[in-house]
């Protein structure tokens, strides 16, 4: 079984956490997470808690992401061990959180990644003693602006370039001082696992303010080497030709010249941001970006869609069979819908809020036909 060693920074304890392994289900057994038990991490079967993890046939292949994401968050020096009784009693210990995703390919639906976040619970914060009163919004770029953008870029010719951000959040220092409990299925080599908690010194996944530190940190790195932040969308950023899209850790960049392309992510990386290049625009925010090529009339198209969003929603509709009645042409926008005295009570066999929220973002994103049934 792997380890890995990290140093206190109060008592020069050498502390050692070992990685996930044989004995991961019988710790979960021993200690279930109550706040885990209660309820799915959300509706997607792709996305859940640690203890649902562990209950899956790729149970091994989170357990490697799980330790992926300690030892990236070691050697980025993210935290330290120190002893609970050096925590300020004014200072809360939060809990911490595995959140636990597979990532597949929008075309094919193959998974090509697993991923494990090591969050803290921002759930137990306290406005005022674990965030400033107010200073948790964090802007994202509008699908007008993106879709604009893409627009631009295809009309013109330009190249594209889709890029991540490595840990995102955790590349931004963090705003104060604060403490997260040892991550369940890891324990210490010296001493009880009780007596130590984690000193966070990086910008943490989970806490409520953590996306308004990344995106303030962001924008000033950006700023720093040259970009200028639109007054319209604050999400959208140009430095002379270049235009760049930023939604939380995902972006994309454009320009007329594939060098000047290159220039900027060297700029960013000069910066201290770790960035990597995920080549041309393919699928982004789970939006599908095809491009065909017209040669004979020269033109080339691009065409947005969403097809496992609509596959979702068919799904909590029970509308996924071949019996299913569809149409090519959206609904008339001259038909005026009254509500139907004598219908029987809705009987809540899908759930309501959730399928108009999904219906509402798919047209806002890649379906504008559907705006009039939708509202």
């Amino acid at each position: 079984m792997a380890t890995m060693s990290i140093a206190t920074s109060a008592s020069g304890v050498e502390g050692e956490i070992f990685s996930v392994g044989a004995m991961f289900p019988h710790t979960l057994g021993e200690h279930p997470l109550k706040e885990m038990q209660a309820c799915a991490a959300t509706s997607d079967p792709d996305t859940m808690y640690l203890h649902q993890a562990m209950k899956e046939p790729d149970k091994e292949q989170f357990l490697g992401a799980m330790n992926k994401e300690v030892n990236g968050q070691v050697k980025n020096k993210n935290f330290s061990i120190v002893p609970r009784s050096t925590v300020p009693e004014e200072t809360a210990v939060l809990p911490s959180v595995w959140a636990m995703k597979r990532k597949r390919r929008i075309d094919t639906r193959e998974v090509y990644k697993w991923k494990a976040r090591l969050n803290i619970d921002g759930s137990k914060q306290v406005e005022g003693r674990d965030y400033k009163y107010g200073e948790t919004y964090a802007p994202v770029a509008s699908w007008a602006s993106i879709r604009m953008l893409l627009i631009m870029a295809i009309s013109n010719g330009w190249y594209t370039r889709q890029l991540d951000f490595v840990m995102a959040y955790s590349q931004a220092p963090i705003d104060r001082d604060m403490y997260m409990e040892i991550p369940r299925g890891y324990k210490l080599s010296t001493g009880n696992v009780k007596e130590f908690v984690l000193k966070v010194h990086k910008n943490i996944y989970g806490q409520k303010q953590a996306g308004r530190v990344w995106n303030d940190y962001l924008v000033a790195k950006l700023i720093k080497i040259g970009f200028v932040q639109s007054r319209i969308d604050p999400c959208i950023f140009t430095r002379g030709r270049t235009l760049y899209a930023l939604y939380t850790d995902d972006s994309i960049l454009t320009n007329p010249c594939e060098k000047e392309i290159q220039r900027v992510m060297e700029d960013m990386r000069q910066v201290g941001l770790d960035i990597t290049d995920e080549g041309n625009v393919s699928d982004f925010l789970g939006v599908k970006i095809d491009k065909t090529d017209d040669k004979a009339s020269r033109n080339e198209t691009i065409h947005l869609s969403q097809p496992q969003l609509i596959d979702n929603i068919l799904k909590d509709l029970q509308l996924d069979h071949e019996t299913t009645g569809s149409k090519s042409v959206p609904m008339a926008s001259s038909k005026i819908l009254f509500r139907h005295s004598n219908s029987k009570p809705f009987d809540g066999h899908f759930h309501y809020r959730s399928v108009i929220g999904k219906l509402n973002y798919l047209e806002k994103c890649t379906r504008p036909d559907i705006a009039y049934a939708v509202h």
